[in-house]
Order: C-alpha cells, then sequence, then structure tokens
C-alpha cells in the first residue's frame, strides 16, 4: 500500500439540471478528490449524501491520516472494509486455541466471544433476539467441530443474519464500541450483573485475542488497554456459609442413600461418589476430557491420603455395585461418566431430606463441591499445618490461606490471651 497526505478535493458534482440526456443520471451527485495525480470519484442520488461524504473525507484530510493513492481512501477506512468480521476472526482465534485447551477452557471460551459476538453487530432490520444470537454463536459457528452440521430453517436464519452483520473486528479500534463489549461482558443476558469471576474470565479471553489480532498485523494495538473500566471486585474466599460441619455432612451423605431408593438405587450408587469429593467439547466427543492433573505435567503424579472410614466406605460400593467394564467406579445409567446434571439432581433431594427447611434455603452445601470446602476447613480448624493441607487439596499454601481464610475459626480466648500477655510485657 502507498499512502499519501496530499490530498485535493473538489466541489460537488451536479448533473441533475442538465438537459443533456445523455448526461442524466440515476446517482447524479458527485464527490470528487485527488489523491498525488490520481483522481477519484463516488456518486450519490441526493446532494445531502454526497456532501456528508466530502465531509468526511475532509475531515480525514484534516486529522492527518494518510490516504491509500490508488483506492484513494483514508487508510483508517480501507482497513476496516477489508478487516474480517469479529465472527470470522473469533472462529480463526478458536481454531489456533482449540487443539490444546481442555474441555472447559473451550466451553467457558466460546461462552466469552459468543457474549462479545451478541452485541457487536450492525443495527440492521429483522435483528434476532441476544438469546438466539448467542445460541448459535455457542453451538455451531465458534467451535470447530461444530460449523459443518445441519442447521434447522430457524438457526439458518439467525447463523446467515450475524455472518453478513457481524461488524469488522477494526471498529473496536473506536473506544466506544470498545467499552460497549466491556459493557456486555459484564452483563447477564437478564440485565443483571454478571459475577465478578464470570467477568475477569470473559475480559481476559478477548484481551487475549485481540492481541492475536495485533500478533497477525490486523489491529495496530491492543484496543482494550485505551479503555479505563473499574473491574467488579473479587475476593476468591471461600463463604463460610457454605462449610458444613462434621454432623451435617454425616447426615448428608445418609441422606443420599434415601434418594431414588426405587430408582435402582440412584441416591445409593453415588453416596461413595460425594464422600470423595470433587474434581463440553472434547477431542472424543465425551463430556470430559481424559486429561492429567490440572496444571501439572503430563507424567506428574498427586498421593492423596484418604482416611479409614472412606476405604470403608469405597469397599462397601465395590461390594454392593462393583466396577463397570473399564473399571469405572461411579457411572452413569449407560456405564459413563456421572453427568452433572445427575448427581445435582440427587444433592438436592438429599439436602431436602438432611436439613431444616431454613438450612436449606440457605447456601449452607448448596452444591456437592463445597463438601470440598467443608473438609479442608475442617482440617484447618483441628489444627493440621496449612502445607500439608496445602499438598492434599492440590493448592499452593498462598492460595489455601487465601480462600480459606474466613472459614479458619480458631480459639479467640486463647488468641487473646497471648496478645495481652505481649502487651503486659
Amino acid at each position: 500500500m502507498t499512502t499519501t497526505f496530499k490530498v485535493r478535493f473538489w466541489e460537488i458534482a451536479d448533473w441533475a439540471k442538465s438537459k443533456d440526456k445523455k448526461k442524466k443520471k440515476a446517482r447524479p451527485y458527485g464527490v470528487r478528490w485527488v489523491t498525488e495525480r490520481k483522481s477519484h470519484s463516488e456518486w450519490y442520488a441526493t446532494k445531502a449524501l454526497a456532501n456528508s461524504r466530502r465531509s468526511e473525507l475532509m475531515q480525514a484530510a484534516r486529522e492527518g491520516q494518510p490516504f491509500d493513492i490508488e483506492s484513494g481512501l483514508p487508510v483508517t477506512e480501507l482497513k476496516r472494509r477489508n478487516s474480517l468480521s469479529f465472527v470470522e476472526f473469533a472462529q480463526s482465534y478458536m481454531e489456533t486455541k482449540w487443539p490444546d485447551a481442555a474441555a472447559k477452557t473451550r466451553t467457558s471460551t466460546v461462552d466469552a466471544l459468543a457474549t462479545a459476538g451478541t452485541v457487536f453487530v450492525r443495527d440492521a432490520a429483522g435483528r434476532p433476539e441476544a438469546a438466539d444470537l448467542r445460541r448459535v454463536l455457542i453451538s455451531t459457528l465458534l467451535p470447530p467441530a461444530t460449523r459443518d452440521k445441519e442447521l434447522s430453517p430457524e438457526n439458518r436464519e439467525v447463523v446467515d443474519w450475524i455472518t453478513r452483520y457481524s461488524r469488522p473486528l477494526y471498529d473496536l479500534t473506536d473506544v466506544v464500541a470498545m467499552r460497549e463489549v466491556l459493557d456486555a461482558l459484564a452483563t447477564r443476558l437478564d440485565g443483571k450483573s454478571a459475577a465478578a469471576t464470570v467477568y475477569r474470565w470473559k475480559r481476559a479471553v478477548l484481551f487475549n485475542m485481540l492481541s492475536y489480532a495485533v500478533e497477525r498485523e490486523l489491529l495496530p494495538d491492543n484496543p482494550m488497554t485505551k479503555v479505563k473500566r473499574s473491574a467488579p471486585k473479587m475476593t476468591g474466599e471461600v463463604d463460610p456459609r457454605v462449610v458444613a460441619n462434621p454432623a451435617q455432612v454425616r447426615q448428608l451423605l445418609t441422606a443420599v442413600t434415601y434418594v431414588g431408593r426405587r430408582n435402582q438405587d440412584r441416591g445409593a450408587h453415588l453416596t461413595a461418589f460425594f464422600a470423595v469429593g470433587y474434581k463440553r467439547w472434547t477431542d472424543s466427543g465425551e463430556v470430559h476430557d481424559r486429561r492429567g492433573l490440572k496444571h501439572r505435567g503430563k507424567k506428574e503424579v498427586r498421593l492423596v491420603q484418604i482416611p479409614p472410614v472412606l476405604v470403608g466406605m469405597l469397599r462397601e460400593h465395590l461390594d454392593r455395585f462393583g466396577t463397570g467394564p473399564d473399571g469405572r467406579l461411579f457411572r452413569g445409567p449407560g456405564g459413563g461418566v456421572v453427568s452433572s446434571s445427575t448427581y445435582s439432581r440427587v444433592w438436592d433431594e438429599a439436602r431436602g431430606y438432611a436439613l431444616t427447611p431454613s438450612q436449606v434455603a440457605s447456601p449452607l452445601a448448596r452444591r456437592p463441591y463445597d463438601l470440598r470446602h467443608a473438609a479442608v476447613s475442617l482440617w484447618l480448624n483441628r489444627g493440621v499445618p496449612a502445607p500439608e493441607v496445602a499438598q492434599r487439596a492440590g493448592h499452593s499454601v498462598d492460595v489455601l490461606l487465601k480462600v480459606y481464610a474466613k472459614c479458619v475459626e480458631g480459639d479467640r480466648v486463647k488468641i487473646n490471651n497471648v496478645v495481652e500477655d505481649a502487651f503486659a510485657e
């Protein structure tokens, strides 16, 4: 591309009043200008449109923007016209990230880009509902593995619309447009504010994608760095209200055995599953990836000590239910991984059996994952050294103490006496 700052503009050409039939035009008003020695023109149906376009080009020249000699356009406009759309570039970005990403990372990355892609569209007729745009981005357009699947007529219409009207990626260099997208990341479809963790993750995904665009020389710099937007505060600490005490955990595990007694002991099969603790797109097509330990090398291992009471529960489970053909200890009706919807339903029912109505309405042990919080909090409060707890929980010590800071009760009387004695010296 050869550019110049030497741009000259002519007055609007007006053929509307010409008596010569050969000079009559459907678009009689012409915008004419010259870059270096090359002439350019654009023709419009009304003089107002022509004047508007001429003013736009002259404004670019006054701002000191270089013009491409061959096309006659300001370089910023030319880049915008030649830019990939947001959806097109997001698809390219997903193709680079997909092979090495875990299933959960794939899901959350697609979700973040779908949120941005839903709002970053032109204002055109026939715009589908935001929920429909988001649905086709997540299910069809962004994951590389789903782009060739057959679509219903309804989904085809939505896909065609967003493919046509997704705004150019280069438009994000405008700080107003960039701020609108960030505001969308911080807002749920129902208009309420998104959780701080959700916003920060989505923002990080978008920042990474735009940095990749800079690397590809599609953007001059990352436009997100120009927008000052306060991020929601995020504590990352475990809410003490979710932590069940040992007696409550025993009641909950007992209650699990009562769930679905008439349905092949649906709950009893998961009792040991809940007792053990808790650890969507995949290469295999299965619900979960077969991967190594998170944030560790492929061959690295982690020893997990289990108490005798859990050993007894696991042995009882093996005696009663055995293992699947692949050696799987806990399995769904089809023999595969127990789905989150299955164990969540069992847990919800068990809470109703084991807890009082006020406890059921509270955050207490609301999710199966809260059993992990209960175990770690118990170890810390019983005096197990933090490095040992961190090793068993798979945390670093600093993260452990930060996350569980509010769940460590301590002996206030003893601590007060120590502080008092210290000041008395």
